[in-house]
């Protein structure tokens, strides 16, 4: 009965962990990875004579985004339409409207953060030609924008689960939390042996059972 309850105190503190180490590598990825400012396209067309549409994808370590943007039509941007299937946790991603209005400029950024899969989201949708925060972050803690912030770099907290990856991040570290503690205790009963301590809480009771401590 004892070492159940040893195994099933570690494993929730394994989950607990690991839920912890789930959400702070996610907001590692929000709030202190930078963008490449740059993107690959894989989604461009033109939406009237003055405006033109790009969907595009970057990604760090722990963080990865996707983006739609409309701009000012440009003749260097050539039609191409091999998007292929937008990832799961960045499904919703709206198609625009033709804007003809100035500045007509209009984007939509869907960023998945956490490692080594994306384990929370937030969207952040704008307009304009100024720095990172014109625009309203949905799903996510907002913060201050970088020095150098553009459009194409808010900042945020995500808090909007995206449960296929955090169900994986989760029972991967969860994983290797329940070994590390089960190697911890492993370690302590060699070393309360090796002295002739008490098992369980390891008062000195050598030759003596049951402990005066704890009763073990």
């Amino acid at each position: 009965m004892k070492r159940t309850r040893t195994w099933t105190r570690r494993l929730l503190r394994s989950f607990i962990l690991g839920g912890v180490t789930t959400v702070a590598l996610a907001w590692i990825g929000g709030a202190l990875v930078g963008t490449s400012n740059s993107f690959t396209a894989t989604r461009a067309r033109g939406l009237s004579p003055s405006e033109w549409w790009v969907i595009g994808s970057d990604g760090q370590f722990t963080r990865r985004r996707v983006l739609s943007v409309v701009m000012i039509r440009a003749t260097q941007y050539t039609e191409r339409d091999d998007l292929g299937a937008l990832p799961g946790w960045a499904a919703g991603l709206p198609e625009p409207v033709p804007l003809n209005a100035w500045p007509n400029s209009h984007y939509e950024i869907i960023e998945g953060c956490g490692w080594p899969w994306v384990a929370l989201t937030y969207r952040f949708s704008g307009s304009g030609t100024g720095a990172a925060m014109t625009g309203k972050v949905m799903g996510g803690v907002p913060l201050p924008a970088r020095e150098t912030g553009a459009w194409y770099d808010p900042r945020a907290l995500p808090l909007v689960p995206y449960w296929p990856g955090f169900a994986a991040n989760l029972g991967l570290w969860a994983a290797g939390w329940f070994m590390m503690l089960a190697a911890v205790g492993t370690l302590r009963a060699a070393r309360r042996r090796r002295r002739g301590l008490c098992m369980n809480c390891g008062y000195e009771a050598r030759a003596v059972s049951p402990c005066p401590e704890c009763g073990a």
